[in-house]
């Protein structure tokens, strides 16, 4: 069954699903785009790579998802060899996902550990912007739309697939709630708005004063950077994370024997920064952390996908 015909819309933008090797969402193993031109799927490709290395084991639970093995990509190119060609393909299209979080996530890490640029483009999501404008649905699975909106899934959990359907529930979700010329549109009108993919982590807006301590170059650091950043460091968190919960980034980093506290105390002597906006709770936190470099303490600066980079290359057991 097709999706319901389009009319008067110029609604253009790329449709993308990625399936991951194991819980690590790095550990990307295939990856497919649908690009949508005028509010027509005009091409979909899918790719097929080996994860990153550090993540590339297969879990049983994403093999009895998606079906892919270690053998299944055995002769494949590494992602950093892949990539390039996804985001020549997706061009300068805003990017949207079925539960964003998950997808941009993984990009953003599995670049971050190949050391890969992000481009510059919007990203939006179909579920969140399908929980706001048919909150009547019981729920929002790309199953669940592909049936309310009879988009054919023949393969769900295949990469492909996945982003063709994504496409098409997005222009249907469109025509039904006002043919919207735009993405930026759609989704002011569903009251959820785009996000930038290339947020690689770095302080923006509400952190973007912070300047307390040492930034650590993760990159160019030498011998063991879990020793020589996270041991023994008493670290306090500072705005919202994008590619980790707060919980998950406190768990990372005391596994690598940092001791994460809520305040900026005589002990603290490293930040660890989420790239979203601040609350007053993290102004209140940086401004104690100024007082305290002001007073000659060193307190160093670790970026969210910096703790990611350099703990992602050891075991995690």
């Amino acid at each position: 069954m097709s999706s319901p015909p389009i009319t008067a819309s110029a609604l253009s933008f790329a449709a993308i699903d990625v399936e991951t090797a194991n819980d690590a969402r790095a550990s990307i193993c295939e990856i497919g785009v649908s690009l949508v031109i005028d509010a027509r799927t005009v091409e979909t490709r899918t790719w097929r790579c080996r994860p990153p290395q550090g993540v590339d084991t297969f879990g049983t639970r994403q093999i009895r998802t998606h079906g892919i093995t270690a053998d299944d990509v055995a002769g494949k190119p590494r992602f950093e060899q892949v990539w390039p060609a996804v985001a020549q393909f997706i061009g300068d299209l805003p990017l949207v996902a079925h539960n964003r979080s998950f997808d941009v996530s993984a990009l953003r890490q599995a670049c971050a550990l190949d050391n890969l640029p992000l481009p510059h483009l919007e990203t939006g999501c179909t579920m969140l912007w399908s929980r706001s404008l048919h909150a009547e649905l019981p729920n929002h699975t790309l199953a669940t739309l592909s049936a309310f909106f009879g988009v054919d899934l023949d393969k769900h959990h295949h990469a492909g697939e996945d982003a063709r359907a994504c496409a098409q529930i997005l222009i249907a979700l469109n025509h039904a709630n006002g043919a919207h010329y735009s993405l930026a549109e759609l989704a002011v009108h569903a009251g959820r708005p785009l996000d930038r993919l290339d947020n690689d982590g770095l302080p923006i807006t509400g952190i973007s004063i912070v300047d307390v301590g040492r930034r650590i170059g993760t990159l160019t650091l030498t011998g063991n950077p879990v020793t020589e950043i996270l041991d023994g460091r008493s670290a306090v968190l500072v705005g919202r994370m994008t590619t980790l919960t707060r919980a998950a980034a406190t768990t990372l980093a005391a596994q690598f024997g940092a001791a994460i506290t809520n305040k900026v105390t005589a002990a603290t002597d490293l930040l660890i920064l989420g790239s979203r906006a601040s609350t007053p709770a993290d102004t209140q936190r940086l401004h104690a952390a100024h007082l305290a470099r002001a007073a000659g303490r060193r307190i160093d600066v670790l970026t969210e996908l910096e703790l990611l980079k350099i703990t992602s290359s050891l075991p995690l057991n």
